[in-house]
């Protein structure tokens, strides 16, 4: 393990504390006007999007386990998890109030956690790099991870018309 931490780039460990800051951001209830609440899960997803390319390549089985995935995790949050909850519009501002919660953070991290295993699997075992349980792993975690992001949104924005 310690191999691993000092023969990481350090730019890395500074993705994670920025990952860590912005993911604590949405612990405390706040004000968030509509293009805030869209920035946080399509900028997950174009990042998610993009290292999942970088990684397996135009490999359709990805493209299809990440989107089956992210379907999962869009309807899990929207019909068992229901986060957030008690959103309430912010009077004529357009912004909405947001309870705070720490479910934003456990998916960013979950994120970045399935991207540090493919750098890590590569440099330690491009066999099982390159097979299809961990290609399953990797795009199941960052497919669910980014549902449940598009579908936070999606309920705070549904809020606006409730």
């Amino acid at each position: 393990m310690r191999q691993v931490v000092e023969q990481t780039p350090l730019w890395v460990w500074g993705l994670l504390a920025s990952l860590i800051v912005l993911g604590l951001a949405q612990v405390p209830q706040r004000r968030v006007g509509r293009a805030t609440v869209l920035v946080l899960p399509v900028a997950v997803l174009a990042v998610s999007a993009f290292a999942l390319l970088a990684a397996f390549g135009p490999e359709p089985g990805a493209v299809v386990i990440a989107t089956l995935a992210a379907l999962f995790g869009f309807m899990l949050n929207d019909h068992v998890v229901r986060s957030p909850r008690n959103v309430r519009p912010a009077g004529d501002t357009g912004e909405f109030v947001v309870p705070g919660s720490w479910l934003p953070l456990l998916m960013i991290i979950a994120i970045f956690a399935s991207r540090f295993a493919v750098g890590l699997a590569r440099a330690t075992d491009p066999a099982f790099a390159a097979s299809w349980s961990f290609l399953t792993l990797v795009c199941g975690v960052t497919g669910i991870s980014c549902g449940v992001l598009m579908s936070r949104a999606a309920r705070v924005l549904a809020s606006r018309a409730a």
